[in-house]
């Protein structure tokens, strides 16, 4: 059965699909990920749209689209980590999979990739929702074994178990606690949150048996310098 939506979204990627359409994926508020059929030029990324999908089996159809604000992103730098950001939608979320808490999140990760001082916060931020919309958020107040952290102890991290005490690890519980309270101005913790969340997303990404093309960008804009 065919049914009619209007929601706000935003373009992940376009590409030609049969004589003047393309296949687009969207991000819509009320729908997630949408993948539509557009008959028109798709409109520019980064920037928030009202559409209307007739929408049947898996595949959407939209003949027009309605620009409702400016252009979030406004500089190379921020369009390239907008880009890493729009990947991790389109490559790890499952279609028609809402959430209007992960898109509010969205919104405002593409504003704050403009100010120097909170781009690597907020892509760390986002990266945890987005793991958290999956079910694999990384538990940054307990253990694997179920014991809160503690901040005075050391710890490794495993991807398949989480935080694992031990004498010898790499992590201060302090820095745990740190993401946690989501204090990224604490020494060493947008590292550690970028080690541990990469490998989540990297498993994800196998499972997926698909890859981030924006890791092969400029790298320096992606790796921290905390």
């Amino acid at each position: 059965m065919k049914r009619s939506i209007v929601t706000r979204a935003f373009l992940l990627v376009a590409r030609p699909y049969k004589e003047s359409d393309y296949l687009c994926d969207f991000w819509t508020e009320t729908e997630g990920r949408v993948r539509c059929k557009l008959s028109c030029e798709p409109p520019e990324p980064y920037r928030e749209i009202d559409i209307k999908m007739n929408t049947k089996h898996s595949l959407a159809n939209a003949s027009n689209f309605r620009y409702t604000g400016a252009l979030l992103v406004d500089t190379n730098q921020a369009r390239i980590l907008a880009f890493y950001v729009n990947e991790l939608l389109y490559r790890l979320l499952p279609l028609g999979q809402a959430d209007r808490q992960l898109f509010g999140t969205y919104i405002s990760t593409l504003l704050h990739l403009n100010e120097s001082l909170f781009i690597q916060a907020s892509l760390r931020f986002f990266e945890q929702a987005v793991l958290a919309t999956l079910g694999q958020a990384l538990d940054y107040q307990r253990s694997a074994d179920s014991q809160l952290i503690e901040a005075q102890r050391n710890y490794r991290f495993d991807p398949q178990r989480g935080f694992i005490a031990d004498s010898q690890g790499r992590y201060s519980g302090a820095m745990i606690l740190a993401i946690s309270q989501q204090d990224y101005s604490f020494a060493g913790a947008l590292s550690l949150a970028r080690e541990c969340q990469r490998q989540i997303i990297d498993q994800l990404l196998l499972a997926n048996n698909t890859r981030l093309e924006s890791r092969a960008w400029p790298m320096d804009f992606l790796i921290t310098k905390k």
